[in-house]
Order: C-alpha cells, then sequence, then structure tokens
C-alpha cells in the first residue's frame, strides 16, 4: 500500500503516490506496516505523565486551598441534600471538588485555545507550513523522508503539541471523573 510507512506517507501527501506503486515489499504482514502514532506517543510519554501529574497535584491543591479563598462553592439545592432528610438542603453545602474540576478543566482548555489561536492567527503556521491540498491538511503532519536524522522534518509540530494536550485533558478527564 501507499501510506504503509511515513516515506510513502510523505509521497502519497504531495501527490507523487498512484496505485500503481504497490510493489511486493508491501505485504499485509511487512513489518513496515506500522502505524505512525505510536513513535509519537512514546517520544512524547515523558511529557503526558507529568501532565497527568500536573492536572492531579492542581486538583488537590485547589480543593484544599478553595476553602480558604472565601470563594462561594455552594452548590444549587438540587445537588445538596441533607445526609438525615432528604427533602431539606443543607446549608453548608459547598462542591469545592467541583470547582476545581473546572478550573483544572479550564487550565487545560486555556492551554489548547491559545495554543491554536497562535498557530492559526498569529503565526499563521498552520497555512504556511502544510500543502494547500485536501491530503495537505489530513497528512500534513508527516515526517519529511528528507529530514536529518528524522528528528526535524515534522511540518507542524504545533499539532503534536495539541494532541498532547488532548491526550493529557481528555485521559485525566476520563480517571477523574471515576475517582474524584
Amino acid at each position: 500500500m501507499c501510506i504503509a510507512n511515513s516515506n510513502n506517507a510523505y509521497q502519497f501527501l504531495n501527490g507523487k503516490c498512484n496505485s500503481s506503486s504497490r510493489n511486493n515489499e508491501t505485504t499485509a504482514n511487512n513489518s513496515s506496516h506500522t502505524i505512525m502514532i505510536f513513535p509519537r506517543v512514546r517520544r512524547f510519554l515523558p511529557v503526558i505523565i507529568s501532565g497527568y501529574i500536573f492536572n492531579t497535584a492542581l486538583y488537590f491543591l485547589l480543593h484544599i486551598l478553595l476553602p480558604y479563598t472565601g470563594i462561594n462553592t455552594t452548590a444549587t439545592s438540587e445537588f445538596c441534600k441533607s445526609k438525615s432528610d432528604e427533602s431539606t438542603v443543607d446549608d453548608e453545602c459547598t462542591r469545592v471538588d467541583l470547582f476545581a474540576f473546572q478550573i483544572v478543566s479550564f487550565v487545560n482548555l486555556f492551554y489548547l485555545g491559545v495554543l491554536g489561536f497562535h498557530t492559526f492567527f498569529v503565526s499563521r503556521r498552520a497555512f504556511t507550513a502544510l500543502p494547500q491540498k485536501p491530503l495537505g491538511r489530513i497528512l500534513g503532519n508527516v515526517q519529511s523522508p528528507n529530514s536529518a536524522n528524522g528528528k526535524n522534518g515534522v511540518m507542524l509540530p504545533e499539532a503534536d503539541y495539541v494532541n498532547i494536550g488532548i491526550i493529557i485533558f481528555q485521559g485525566w478527564d476520563f480517571i477523574a471523573s471515576i475517582f474524584f
């Protein structure tokens, strides 16, 4: 297949690959048919784990410090029922946990928004770094086969940063929704 490895994907991206480029080396059992996302995830794994640790530490820090700030985190009556009687509302029902969760979510989404805004409007790399074809927008973040030792060939590294931010936020959100 033409999109079997990073070299072929780059050729496909630039319109140099067609259906006649199949050969005997690209069979279904060939080791070059690996998904290209796993080396990037493996390369950014320390950053992803650090992001999970940062989000968790920020959550617990806010959960501990918010009651001392004087911010009103009292929830509405539908979320606060008295433990002894379900019909009465507890006067001291605060949801510091939800407020801390919302702040951590805001920090993550703010990072993604600022990065996207900067890439799209300020640096305009979303337009200048990628080929302006439909395949350029889909496969634009593949590594160039002509890059020096394979490290600087990513056309739009901001896409990796956004993907890392999404993995960190969505993974932490899933785990935090279960346990916190």
